[in-house]
């Protein structure tokens, strides 16, 4: 005898089955079209209406009043908000979505009673029980063995394994659907800072382990006032700053000091030489007394060792406390001013600095807080835009046969290069480890489980993208940079 579940429960607990009938196929509604050009009509497609599923049965009770008991009891299973799951003993394996329909007159003779119950499916087909799952396992092509008899619409998952833009679909027919933007790249370029250079404290260990060079320049370039800087006196570390020893001097006319030299240090490309960058410098040139002389010199340079910007503290005067500040581009003086070298001056007393900045062409000059007495210079040099710098150099030095003890070193340096090119990761729509989901029934798609309106590109052939009984086959395409993703294809057959 067959059975029959209905929404879960077993109905054959309350009857025994007599008959049923079911349709073949569901009702079948063809469209065609008329032209006066031809004769008869063309046809123009065709559609399954509803299914229908006739069950007679008889209720047995062992009396009437058993009898009224059972039926209410059936009129509460049978009675359903929505389509709920229709199965018979014949097709274990298959159910309907039905929901009955009409009327439901029970023919009542002493302890038993006939019925005959009408199942409407307004969705025709027939659907496996059970949901078959499909996986590409790392290949780009999915291959699915269709066995139901009518197209059925599949639910595509795709598991990002790296960062992705793109996850496009495509099936045995050419049928694409395509998320997210062919477009984006994975890396690109941008430009950053990056500090080359951070000295707080000149330290005789930098001779050893910071790149550092005692006296290995020279100055082949005279002071504006023809005078030559000799860099032949041993360096002073004193107080966190370099510089000359106190009271040493030469006895001809040039300044005799000691210099102080670095390398920049390539970029994070390997790339040495900076085109465009900002160095802070930190110079104390301090007189104790209007007697004392001596000059402080910081050039940066380039690889071939000439001057590209340069600044100048100096002093040769005894008879007053008046030293000259002067700023060279390509080793030539563009600005000059008078300054008291006093332990609070503007410019070289302790706690202050000056910056260098060059981009391309432009270079500025910030000499101390302008807020406390600095002052800005901008200067433009069209000769030296593409000119890269790649050296510092500072020189402390005295002045043959005049008294010096007066502070005169260099304390600290930072140089950051700008505009370096930079290869990042691009901004992609997908992460690695991010679920993509298209249900293909309802043109819905999820991205960890939550839905998107902006993941579904224009033009997807949702309608055309099913499973047809036989071989189907679904390719996985991704960004070129993204490796391929972990697909997982999940149906249920159809069948009429």
């Amino acid at each position: 005898m067959i059975t029959i579940k209905f929404n879960g429960i077993d109905l054959t607990q309350y009857f025994n089955v007599l008959e049923v009938e079911r349709e073949l196929l569901p009702t079948r509604e063809n469209y065609s079209v008329e032209s006066e050009f031809r004769h008869g009509k063309a046809f123009d497609g065709y559609k399954y209406n509803s299914r229908e599923i006739k069950v007679k049965a008889i209720i047995l009770a062992e009396n009437t009043i058993e009898l009224q008991k059972v039926k209410r009891e059936l009129a509460g299973v049978l009675d359903v908000s929505e389509p709920a799951k229709l199965s018979f003993s014949d097709e274990p394996d298959k159910y309907y979505l039905a929901v009955l329909d009409g009327t439901t007159d029970v023919s009542q003779v002493s302890g038993f009673g006939s019925v005959e119950l009408s199942f409407v499916c307004y969705d025709p087909f027939a659907y496996s029980e059970d949901a078959a799952v499909v996986e590409n396992k790392g290949t780009s092509s999915v291959a699915v063995e269709y066995a139901g008899t009518f197209k059925a619409f599949p639910i595509i998952e795709a598991e990002m394994t790296s960062r992705n833009s793109l996850v496009s679909f495509i099936n045995q027919s050419g049928k694409i659907l395509q998320f997210g933007d062919p477009a984006l790249i994975d890396t690109q370029v941008v430009q950053q800072s990056e500090t080359l250079l951070n000295v707080r404290k000149m330290t005789a260990d930098l001779l050893t382990t910071g790149g550092w060079k005692e006296n290995a320049e020279t100055f082949p370039n005279p002071l504006m006032d023809g005078r030559m800087l000799v860099p032949s006196l041993p360096l002073e570390f004193s107080k966190g700053g370099a510089g000359v020893l106190w009271g040493e001097r030469g006895t001809d006319r040039r300044y005799h000091g000691a210099c102080f030299s670095r390398d920049i240090p390539a970029d994070s490309n390997g790339h040495v030489g900076a085109k465009n960058f900002s160095g802070t410098f930190s110079t104390i040139y301090n007189t104790h007394k209007i007697t004392n002389s001596g000059l402080n010199r910081l050039e940066l340079r380039d690889k071939n060792g000439k001057q590209v910007v340069g600044v100048t503290f100096y002093k040769m005067t005894n008879s007053n406390n008046v030293a000259r500040m002067y700023i060279t581009i390509n080793n030539t003086v563009v600005h000059t001013r008078n300054f008291q070298p006093t332990h609070w001056n503007s410019f070289t007393s302790e706690g202050k600095s000056f910056n260098i900045t060059k981009f391309g062409s432009d270079f500025t000059i910030t000499m101390g807080n302008v807020s406390e007495g600095g002052f800005i210079f901008n200067f433009k040099s069209t000769a030296l835009q593409n000119t890269e710098v790649t050296k510092i150099v500072h020189f402390t030095g005295n002045w043959a046969g005049t008294e010096n003890n007066m502070t005169n070193q260099l304390n600290a340096v930072k140089f950051i290069k700008h505009a370096v090119d930079k290869i990042v990761d691009a901004p992609t729509l997908f992460s690695e480890g991010d679920i993509l989901k298209a249900d293909t029934s309802t043109g819905i798609v999820y991205l960890n489980n939550l839905e998107q309106l902006n993941l579904d590109t224009l033009g997807n052939e949702w309608e055309d993208f099913f499973l047809t009984k036989g071989s189907n086959e679904i390719t996985v395409v991704q960004s070129d940079f993204a490796s391929i993703p972990k697909v997982k294809i999940t149906y249920k057959e159809r069948w009429l």
